[in-house]
């Protein structure tokens, strides 16, 4: 009994796996008729067959019937020859054969001319001899893409998209896609990064961007200003990433230069970024003694220069402090010292300063504290807290003693300190 219904099993098994084979698709038939049903049959193993078939039906119906929309003979017998290699090489339905044959339905209706349409032929048939099949799938997404919604690299997590259709093929020993002037920009869930009016070649391959020229603002940062941006250079970004670093970056920020500032800038786009916690674009400036004149009234800085998202930083370290130098009758009065300040419109502020006033030859010192200047109130306020080298007290030395005060305030037009 059990052998009987082993047997019957195996029977069953064979006759199925039969059939399969009888009605899969060794190779497409080239004639006009019989390749539309053999196609149709071929897209019914999609794993969305739904999506699969929509997209079939659409292609023979509009594209492959229609007179006005009809391939031409040489155009045709590019797509037999395309399809039946595919298919030996068991490429899938969707998304391989759909980017393949929407890019030839772009060709068809005039997005590009003849030359890019020869050119990626060329490229086509370059992939085709590839050790893999990796290279040959990425590129012809990659067309299909640029077709449709001008998305340049495109990954389960992030895309990189250009705003400009005007990108044409160029080929040596490996195919290039050449853009005119574009916006290029990453997007991930929740965030988003911008180059504006630059120029640029993508490698499809090793999928890298050649970028040359453009600017970056801080709009996404909440900085609306639109004096405040980077110039770039050039620059090379992985598409495979979702952030670059770019170096010899001009910043301008008339707010606090009157000149532009050398240095490197880094983006990055962040899945659960938003204004209130934008750290990004990010500058730092080359030059770490900047030295800037009145950047208030009666007030210098001496230091690097950073910005983080929407926080403008002037930024030091403990061997090489950024300082800010303040007057009182054009005479020093007090100096501030620190890693580094964060520079908002209405105020200066640092965790840690080391404090120093001065009269004439005598000082009072602190070596850390808290810091604050509000500029429009042009008052000066350290707070004495309960951690660390806060806790120390002043030294005076003009009148030789230490001093524990809590708090201590200065507005700069007064001839007083309050304690």
């Amino acid at each position: 009994m059990r052998f009987c219904i082993y047997l019957l099993f195996t029977s069953f098994l064979f006759f199925a796996v039969s059939a399969f084979s009888q009605n899969q698709i060794k190779e497409f038939t080239a004639d006009e008729l019989v390749f539309p049903k053999e196609l149709k049959e071929f897209f019914k193993t999609a794993q969305d067959e739904k999506g699969a078939r929509d997209f079939i039906e659409n292609f023979m119906d509009n594209y492959w019937k229609k007179e006005q929309v009809k391939f031409d003979e040489s155009e045709k017998e590019y797509i037999y020859k395309t399809c039946n290699w595919m298919l030996k090489k068991r490429l899938k339905p969707t998304p391989d054969f759909k980017a393949f044959l929407n890019s030839m339905i772009a060709f068809k209706e005039g997005k590009k001319d003849g030359r890019t349409y020869i050119l990626w032929q060329k490229a086509i048939e370059k992939l085709q001899g590839a050790k893999t099949l990796t290279s040959f799938s990425n590129f012809i997404a990659m067309t299909e893409n640029l077709f449709f919604n001008n998305t340049i690299y495109k990954s389960i997590t992030t895309q990189w998209r250009a705003s400009s259709s005007d990108w044409s093929i160029e080929f040596d020993s490996v195919p290039k896609i050449k853009f005119t002037q574009t916006d290029i920009a990453c997007f991930t869930i929740g965030d988003s990064l911008n180059i504006h009016k630059t120029t640029g070649i993508y490698l499809p391959i090793t999928f890298k961007w050649i970028g040359n020229g453009g600017t970056v603002d801080w709009k996404r940062a909440g900085l609306e200003d639109s004096k405040i941006y980077a110039e770039l250079k050039s620059y090379n970004i992985d598409f495979k990433k979702s952030g670059y670093e770019a170096d010899s970056v001009m910043y301008h920020n008339p707010n606090y230069f009157d000149k532009t500032l050398a240095g490197v800038l880094k983006d990055k786009v962040l899945s659960d970024m938003n204004e209130g916690r934008a750290i990004y674009p990010q500058f730092d400036s080359y030059d770490k003694r900047l030295q800037i004149r009145n950047i208030y009234k009666d007030v210098d800085y001496d230091g690097g220069f950073a910005v983080k998202g929407a926080k403008v930083l002037g930024s030091g370290n403990e061997e090489n402090p950024a300082f800010f130098k303040f007057y009182r009758e054009k005479k020093l009065f007090l100096t501030v010292k620190a890693k580094s300040f964060i520079l908002r419109t209405d105020k200066i502020a640092s965790e840690r300063v080391a404090a120093t006033f001065y009269w004439d030859a005598d000082s009072m010192y602190h070596p850390g504290l808290p810091f604050k200047f509000l500029i429009k109130e042009r008052e000066v306020s350290m707070i004495r807290d309960n951690s660390g080298i806060a806790q120390s007290p002043f030294y005076n030395s003009f009148h030789a003693i230490e001093m524990y005060f809590e708090e201590i305030f200065w507005k700069m037009d007064q001839p007083r300190i309050d304690m």
